[in-house]
């Protein structure tokens, strides 16, 4: 095989993704070869990590989903109970600012009430001369 062939295939090589008589054939030229063979090195460097088996615990992914899915639900749960809490807060200001319009409102008419008696409006009427000059003219 060519250098250039080999060097497009170390990757693989290293991956061991290759037929076994290409592995074989590029085994046969890293051992003949010393610029593929420092290629070889370099790459297998950079990506022999892969070829490294992590010590992973058993039923980790699925304890990381469940965990996961778990902290989903709490924050929607959280959410929820934030909606919750912010409707209350909305009937509550709601039933303050009711209150306080009927106080206000209450006052008013309270006021009207009393400055539409007729005995306060003709002791007004009479009590002002002026009114009585006026209206005699």
């Amino acid at each position: 095989m060519k250098c250039e062939t080999i060097q497009n295939n170390l990757i693989f090589y290293i991956d061991k993704e290759l037929d076994n008589q290409v592995m074989l054939d590029i085994e046969t030229h890293l051992k003949n070869c010393d610029e593929c063979l420092a290629i070889y090195k370099k790459l297998n460097n950079v990506y022999g990590y892969k070829t490294e088996k992590l010590d992973v615990q058993e039923f980790y992914f699925s304890d990381l989903k469940k965990r996961m899915d778990k902290e989903k639900n709490h924050m929607f749960l959280e959410s929820k109970n934030n909606v919750f809490l912010v409707k209350k807060l909305l009937v509550a200001a709601v039933l303050v600012i009711g209150l306080f319009i009927g106080v206000l409102m209450g006052n008013y008419y309270n006021n009207v009430e009393i400055s539409q008696n007729p005995t306060e409006i003709e002791n007004e009427v009479f009590d002002n001369d002026s009114y009585e000059t006026a209206f005699l003219e």
